[in-house]
C-alpha cells in the first residue's frame, strides 16, 4: 500500500516536471517571435518617417543635379548661339554693304576719277553749314582738298582729315565755291551753295551771256581742286540783277539720302581698296 502510494506520487512529480519543462520550453521558443513583433511596432513609425523624408530628399538631390547639368548645357548653347549670331550678322553686314556699293564700285572701275569708296556716317544741315562725316581718313590715304563724287555728280570737298574719318563740305554749303559753266549755252560763273538742300546758285554770270532753264551746270575745272565735267545741278530759273544774272540751280543729288561717295584727288588715280567696301 505504501509502495503503491509512493509510486503514484513519483509519477505525479515526474509528470509535473515534464509539464513544467514543456511549458518552459514553449515559452522560450515563443519569446523570439514576440520580441520581433514588439520591435516591429517600434520600428514601423521610424520607417514611415524615413520614407516620408529620405525619399523626397533623394529626389530633390537628383532633380538638383539634373537642373545643374541642364543649366550648364543651356549656358553652352547660349554661347554657341551668340557665336553663330555674330557670324551671321557679320556676313549679313558684308553682303548688305556689297549690295549697296555694287553700282558705285562698278562705276568707279570705269570712271575717269577713281578713288576710295566711303560711307557717310553723319549728316549736318543747318543755316550755317552743310557737311558730311565719312568713314575714311588719313589711314585710308585721304587728304585735305580731295573732292567727293557720286557717279559724275559733285558732292563736295574734303576739308578736315582725321585718322579714320573725314569732313566733306557739300556743294550746298555757302562756303563751297566751284568754277562752273552751263553745258548748252557755255555761260560760265561760280557755283555757290545757299545752305539749302534743294537749291544752289550760279553767280557772276554776265547779262550778255545766254542762259536757259534745265541747262546742265558742270564744273569747269578751273582751280586746283575740282575736275572738269562733273555735274552740279540744272538751271531752275534765272533773272537779271543789273549787269549779272541771278540763277537758281537745282542739285541733281538728294544729299539727305545719299549713303556713299567716292573720295579722289584731281590728277591722281587711286585704286579702290577691297577692304574699303567690306569694312
Amino acid at each position: 500500500m505504501y509502495r503503491s502510494s509512493m509510486r503514484t506520487i513519483g509519477l505525479w512529480l515526474i509528470g509535473i516536471v515534464l509539464f513544467s519543462l514543456a511549458v518552459h520550453r514553449g515559452i522560450l521558443v515563443a519569446q523570439p517571435s514576440m520580441w520581433e513583433r514588439v520591435s516591429s511596432y517600434i520600428t514601423y513609425p521610424f520607417m514611415r518617417i524615413s520614407s516620408g523624408i529620405v525619399i523626397p530628399i533623394q529626389q530633390w538631390l537628383y532633380e538638383r543635379a539634373v537642373a545643374r547639368e541642364l543649366l550648364e548645357r543651356h549656358k553652352q548653347l547660349r554661347e554657341e548661339y551668340a557665336d553663330l549670331r555674330s557670324t551671321y550678322i557679320r556676313c549679313r553686314a558684308v553682303e548688305d554693304i556689297q549690295e549697296d556699293t555694287q553700282d558705285l564700285a562698278a562705276y568707279n572701275e570705269t570712271a575717269e576719277h577713281k578713288g576710295h569708296i566711303a560711307q557717310i556716317m553723319m549728316r549736318h544741315f543747318s543755316d550755317q553749314a552743310h557737311y558730311y562725316l565719312v568713314d575714311a581718313g588719313s589711314a585710308h590715304g585721304i587728304e585735305p582738298d580731295m573732292f567727293a563724287l557720286y557717279k559724275d555728280c559733285l558732292v563736295g570737298r574734303v576739308t578736315h582729315v582725321y585718322p579714320y574719318y573725314s569732313k566733306v563740305v557739300l556743294i550746298t554749303d555757302a562756303m563751297c565755291k566751284v568754277a562752273a559753266y552751263c553745258s548748252e549755252t557755255k555761260s560760265s560763273g561760280i557755283h555757290e551753295g545757299l545752305n539749302i538742300l534743294n537749291a544752289t546758285t550760279l553767280r557772276h554770270v554776265s547779262h550778255l551771256a545766254t542762259v536757259q532753264e534745265n541747262d546742265l551746270v558742270l564744273s569747269s575745272g578751273e582751280g586746283l581742286i575740282f575736275p572738269r565735267g562733273c555735274a552740279l545741278g540744272s538751271v531752275q530759273n534765272y533773272s537779271h540783277d543789273g549787269l549779272l544774272y541771278t540763277i537758281r540751280v537745282q542739285p541733281l543729288l538728294d544729299f539727305n539720302t545719299l549713303q556713299y561717295c567716292v573720295l579722289a584727288r584731281r590728277g591722281v588715280v587711286l585704286e579702290v581698296e577691297p577692304e574699303s567696301i567690306t569694312e
